[in-house]
């Protein structure tokens, strides 16, 4: 979020163009630039999509207690369906919205249930990695009890690669994210620039502080 604000908001809002796409075709051959951003924003859009949508039929297939795979399907396809609907009558405003109330539920959603997790093992993050190492040692199925908790974070540094490796995700993630269409999108729906730059800047505030306040409790 910090390349967005401080390198990609501003200027690509300062261009007077629409899109990522007729920006990049200002000074590029048009053709081939237009291909290559529709592509990428058909692909990662599509990607984003799959996720998300298998999430969101996934829970709302919890709370009406389907569990036959066909239920789910239909439940994914509605809920497809209702948000297609509520993206065509609001436009972008109403979706900003609707993603805008869904960051603070999410943001307090977490917020509450890192308090009541922490809370159970004394605000000490290693008790709880502990306990969750006890809890699939103690685990009847094999396969399972096998497992190790840190094992997925404990690869990186071990070798030469995983150094490279670890060192290419974090690139990515810092890259990958100034650069999703749908971010990009978002500095279009503001009338001026230096409200593009405040949007990201209140994105950054709350997203730093919710991990800050997660931190905070897990090691103070």
């Amino acid at each position: 979020w910090l390349v967005a604000l401080l390198l990609v908001a501003e200027l690509l809002r300062n261009t007077g163009r629409f899109t990522m796409a007729d920006v990049l075709s200002f000074r590029l051959q048009q053709r081939p630039v237009r291909t290559a951003a529709a592509i990428s924003t058909l692909t990662v859009s599509l990607f984003y999509l799959l996720a998300q949508m298998a999430g969101a039929g996934g829970l709302v297939a919890l709370l009406l207690d389907i569990s036959s795979r066909t239920g789910q399907s239909i439940v994914i396809a509605v809920v497809g369906v209702l948000m297609i609907i509520y993206v065509l009558i609001g436009g972008m405003k109403g979706t900003t919205w609707v993603q805008i109330i869904k960051a603070v539920l999410l943001i307090t959603g977490a917020a509450v249930m890192t308090i009541i997790v922490l809370a159970k093992v004394g605000l000490n993050v290693s008790d709880l990695i502990g306990q969750a190492q006890s809890a699939i040692a103690g685990s009847a199925d094999k396969t399972v009890a096998a497992r190790d908790e840190m094992a997925p974070g404990a690869k990186y540094g071990a070798t030469m690669m995983t150094k490279v490796d670890f060192l290419s995700l974090a690139i990515a993630l810092v890259l990958g994210t100034a650069g999703l269409p749908h971010v990009l999108m978002r500095f279009y729906t503001v009338p001026t620039a230096k409200e593009a730059r405040r949007s990201v800047t209140w994105a950054i505030v709350l997203i730093g502080g919710f991990y800050l306040f997660t931190l905070v409790l897990g090691f103070g």
